[in-house]
C-alpha cells in the first residue's frame, strides 16, 4: 500500500484534530506553515536535543518554535516515556541531551483542559 502525503491545506480544510510532525530538523518550517492559517489541530512531534550551547542553529530553530507556538496561543508538553507515562507542561524545550525525551504535545490552550484530562 502507498501512504502519500496529505497538502496542509487540506488538513485546514478538513479540520484535521491531530497532526503529527517528524522531519528530522524540518519542524520550524512545517509548523511556520501551519500557523500560517488558523489551526487548532493537537500536534504531536518530535524534536531532537540541542546537546550544549554551542548547536546555535539547531538552538536558534528550537527557540523560533517556542515563539512561534506562543504566538499561536499553544501549550507545550514534553511526553514522559518511563513506566510511569504521561504529560510534561513545559515553558521551554531547553538544552538537553536526553533522547528520551525528544517527543512533545503542542496543544491549543482552548482545548488544554479537555486533552490534558484524557491523560489523567
Amino acid at each position: 500500500m502507498k501512504i502519500e502525503s496529505i497538502p496542509y491545506h487540506n488538513l485546514v480544510k478538513d479540520k484535521a484534530d491531530l497532526i503529527k510532525i517528524d522531519v528530522e530538523g524540518a519542524e520550524l518550517g512545517v509548523l511556520t506553515s501551519i500557523f500560517s492559517q488558523p489551526c487548532e489541530a493537537v500536534i504531536l512531534c518530535e524534536i531532537l536535543p540541542v546537546y550544549n550551547t554551542e548547536n546555535k542553529e539547531r538552538l536558534s530553530r528550537q527557540e523560533a518554535i517556542e515563539v512561534l507556538l506562543k504566538k499561536a496561543n499553544y501549550r507545550i508538553y514534553r511526553i514522559i516515556k518511563t513506566d510511569n507515562p504521561g504529560l510534561e507542561a513545559i515553558e521551554t524545550i531547553g538544552i538537553h541531551s536526553n533522547m528520551d525525551h525528544c517527543d512533545y504535545l503542542f496543544i491549543p490552550a482552548a482545548k488544554e483542559a479537555n486533552i490534558i484530562r484524557k491523560f489523567n
